[in-house]
């Protein structure tokens, strides 16, 4: 699991896919990496496509595509 470093702006928009289920809290992979997420509250199953629409304080958080 990658930590989120100043070149967050790069993810910003970035479609991946959930690696666990986000319950809010999980895990997406983006291009071969796997980083920390958060939804924004809702449930977000294993596989569902998803993408960063927020980075806040080394925060990902992301909703379902």
């Amino acid at each position: 699991t990658q930590g989120v470093s100043s070149a967050a702006s790069d993810l910003y928009k970035r479609q991946g896919v959930a690696v666990t289920d986000l319950r809010p809290a999980g895990k997406g992979n983006f291009e071969g990496v796997e980083f920390d997420v958060n939804s924004s509250g809702q449930f977000i199953q294993k596989g569902a496509k998803i993408v960063i629409f927020s980075i806040k304080d080394s925060r990902l958080t992301v909703k379902e595509v």
